[in-house]
């Protein structure tokens, strides 16, 4: 909806006590909601949020999402204890719960000031902590009772991820399968005490003024379990946003909360947040982190520079995101199944030819006139044009080349060599999804791909390139 809808200011106004003066919708986190400004009779005004939720089942046991109604249960139960808004109301008919706007901003960077940085990190930690140590039988969240043992809770998602997958009626995607089947067979054999886990947890989905925390954040994927579930989450939001000393705030962790940090159980709740994002979205393995693998997902270069076309965000980032989301997948697995990934080395290039001097002749065309723009999105859609230019430069140079290590690689799992690279990615598909090919070499044949992909997108990624999983100790 473009403008609030009348029933729903209505709504608003008799849960607040008071007029709305301003209603603006925004993106947030990737779901819509609205800036709402309530007057009151005396002319004070409230700052509040519309969260819409991204589904309407009421019901926990049928989405990795939670609704809007059990999302506002978890405000309104932590708000005594750790900074969450304050909840004003649910509304089930539209898919929202509203709370108090927090001040502040979000950790989508760190601070400028690194001392700040450190502060908000180790608060942060604090509160986290704080949370792990809260005894879910004793909050208000009738919606997520019982509790049970961490391994109950983790079969019950379990079974509500492969239920997703399968729903479609086609066999489950093999990077998928595999990854299920490691999380069905190797639940941590953990007895400790059971957590509410946020999910999604860490920097991004916090905000903070002044060297600390004013609000943690998104609490669509809280549920109840292990406290490393969110530890792994917080590695994963730490290799998108960086979080000062990881290490350090581990060891704080484990000091504040007396849970201690199990390298293992951090590693099998990796693997579990790229399943629970592929059930959530109910996209299978290809929506999250993973490259076509259709015969009409493209051959060469073309397919790769068309993803780029298809960005939802005008200054490109996300397309670097998503190469980062593939490496993390994949070593997350990779890890989890004790498999050994070869060195992140491109076999060979290409080699230069004059033509491609004419890119960095518009690149530095395009570092003059960015500067000069002094509209913020078109700013953005430049920030993103140089991206593109800059993936495409490398592409030119050795996307046929790197196209043709692929086909020889699936030559060598397939024991015949494709008609084309679009045929022989279908072929490869098809085969791991028979079984006629071991999951290592499926999962290598995606780590040599990736390696050469991530090789075209390494100056369009900038410092995303070379990040990697925080170390723990």
């Amino acid at each position: 909806m473009a403008e609030l809808a009348p029933k729903v200011a209505a709504w608003i106004e008799n849960a607040v006590g008071g007029r709305i003066d301003r209603a603006d919708r925004i993106l947030a986190g990737g779901r819509y909601g609205w800036y709402i400004d309530v007057k009151d009779a005396s002319g004070a005004v409230r700052e509040l949020f519309l969260q819409q939720s991204r589904t309407e089942a009421g019901d926990p046991g049928r989405s990795s999402f939670n609704s809007s109604r059990l999302e506002g249960e978890i405000y309104s139960a932590l708000h005594p204890h750790i900074p969450v808004p304050r909840a004003w109301g649910v509304n089930e008919e539209i898919g929202g719960f509203l709370v108090d706007r927090i001040p502040g901003v979000a950790w989508m960077h760190p601070p400028a000031d690194p001392d700040e940085q450190l502060s908000v990190a180790q608060d942060f930690i604090r509160h986290i902590a704080k949370l792990h140590t809260l005894d879910p039988d004793a909050l208000e969240l009738p919606s997520y009772k019982p509790v049970k043992s961490a391994r109950e809770h983790q079969l019950d998602r379990l079974r509500v991820f492969r239920a997703q997958a399968e729903s479609g009626g086609e066999p489950i995607e093999p990077m998928l399968r595999i990854s299920l089947e490691f999380l069905e067979n190797n639940i941590p054999d953990y007895d400790g005490p059971v957590v509410l886990v946020q999910g999604d947890t860490g920097p991004g989905n916090l905000m903070y003024r002044d060297g600390k925390v004013t609000g943690i954040i998104d609490w669509e994927l809280a549920h109840l379990g292990d406290p490393m579930d969110d530890i792994a989450w917080m590695c994963w939001r730490t290799v998108q946003h960086t979080f000062t000393d990881f290490a350090a705030r581990m060891r704080e962790y484990e000091a504040l909360s007396g849970h201690r940090i199990d390298v293992d159980r951090v590693d099998y709740y990796r693997v579990n947040a790229f399943v629970v994002l592929c059930a959530a979205s109910s996209s299978q393995a290809g929506g999250f982190g993973l490259p076509g693998m259709t015969e009409d997902s493209g051959d060469s270069g073309a397919a790769r520079s068309a993803s780029a076309e298809s960005e939802r965000f005008a200054d490109g980032s996300a397309f670097a995101m998503t190469t980062l989301h593939r490496r993390m997948r994949l070593t997350a697995l990779a890890d989890a199944l004790k498999i050994a990934l070869p060195p992140r080395r491109v076999r060979g290039e290409a080699p230069a030819r004059p033509e491609y001097a004419s890119y960095d002749d518009l690149l530095d065309r395009m570092r003059v006139i960015v500067p000069e723009i002094g509209d913020a999105m078109a700013t953005r859609h430049a920030k993103g044009l140089v991206r593109k230019l800059k993936h495409l430069k490398e592409l030119s140079r050795n996307g046929a080349l790197f196209d043709g290590f692929e086909l020889d690689n699936i030559a060598r799992l397939l024991g015949n060599r494709p008609a084309s690279l679009g045929k022989g990615r279908a072929a490869l598909y098809r085969a791991a999804l028979a079984g006629t090919i071991s999951d290592k070499d499926y999962i290598l044949y995606h780590w040599d791909r990736l390696v050469h992909d991530e090789h075209l997108m390494q100056y369009a990624s900038g410092t995303l390139s070379r990040r990697d999983w925080p170390a723990l100790y």
